[in-house]
């Protein structure tokens, strides 16, 4: 288990072909196992492993990735339980931070990530942070400087190419909507 800097705070990933290191995440944080990991991809292509893209739901990520907009979708194969939430679906994202996308393509093209963070705490934007929260219980952590960011990424779920959102981040919602609606409108 690795925390890495990203685009909005520091992380702490794991390889999806490492159940155990995902496991790890959760014991580290103190998070529910209720709640499903994030995925951070190294490239859009990558996507085609993971989930189902509606050609629809193109333009949106165009706009937004790499950067700050997390997209829940359904699963394409079979991922580790830890990813997956209601309805055999992933949440993912193409951070905006080459130290990230670096180590991402290296573990195969995406990782199991969540921010560094205990539950309930607010997430580290240094290695310092990280280092002083969390630093005992992880195997390595990659210096980046600043997390750029700062906030945590905008979740949105899609479904039925309908927009519901899981929290408000760095991104505002109607900043989401006014794209989305573009979309729409030219579909």
């Amino acid at each position: 288990v690795v925390a890495i800097p990203t685009d909005t705070v520091y992380g702490i990933a794991a390889s999806l072909a490492h159940p155990a290191a995902i496991e790890r995440i959760y014991e580290i944080k103190g998070r529910p196992e209720s709640q499903p990991l994030p995925v951070l991809v190294s490239s859009i292509d990558a996507l085609s492993h993971l989930v189902t893209i509606d050609d629809a739901v193109v333009p949106l990520l165009d706009a937004f990735w790499p950067g700050p907009l997390t997209v829940v979708l359904p699963a394409a194969t079979r991922l580790p339980e830890h990813v997956l939430g209601a309805g055999n679906r992933v949440g993912v994202r193409l951070p905006n931070h080459y130290i990230a996308i670096e180590v991402i393509e290296k573990a195969g093209g995406a990782v199991a990530c969540t921010s560094a963070n205990r539950s309930g705490e607010p997430a580290a934007t240094t290695a310092l942070e990280v280092a002083e929260s969390l630093g005992a219980d992880l195997d390595l952590i990659l210096d980046g400087g600043n997390a750029p960011g700062g906030v945590a990424s905008t979740v949105v779920a899609i479904d039925d190419l309908s927009l519901r959102f899981i929290r408000e981040g760095a991104i505002s919602v109607s900043e989401v909507i006014r794209i989305w609606d573009e979309v729409v409108s030219n579909s």
